[in-house]
């Protein structure tokens, strides 16, 4: 994708500055290197594009059956709060992937 963008002399400076210090070719790659990095540092895993393939690759390969509520909490004792938390947020994550991509 191709833009045009004005950017403050300081952005301008700072981007000369990270394209000279990283050898890139061109300002267009060192925002690209800002953006990555600042993907990598501060979005929650959740939301990064490949932890949603993860999730979804891995969507048929683990299943939990149980019977009633009981049978559900021995399975989240056996495997901790967090582990619920994170199945939880996976179930969240499929959903929207399946109401925004399908």
């Amino acid at each position: 994708m191709k833009a045009l963008i004005d950017l403050p002399i300081e952005i301008n400076q700072t981007l000369n500055i990270i394209k000279a210090q990283h050898n890139l070719k061109n300002k267009a790659e060192a925002i690209t290197l800002v953006v990555q990095k600042y993907s990598d540092d501060n979005l929650e895993p959740e939301l990064r594009p490949d932890f949603v393939k993860k999730i979804l690759a891995n969507e048929n390969k683990i299943t939990y059956k149980f019977k009633d509520m009981d049978e559900f909490d021995k399975i989240v004792k056996k495997h901790g709060k967090r582990w619920l938390i994170w199945i939880m947020n996976c179930m969240m994550i499929l959903q929207r992937y399946y109401i925004n991509y399908l």
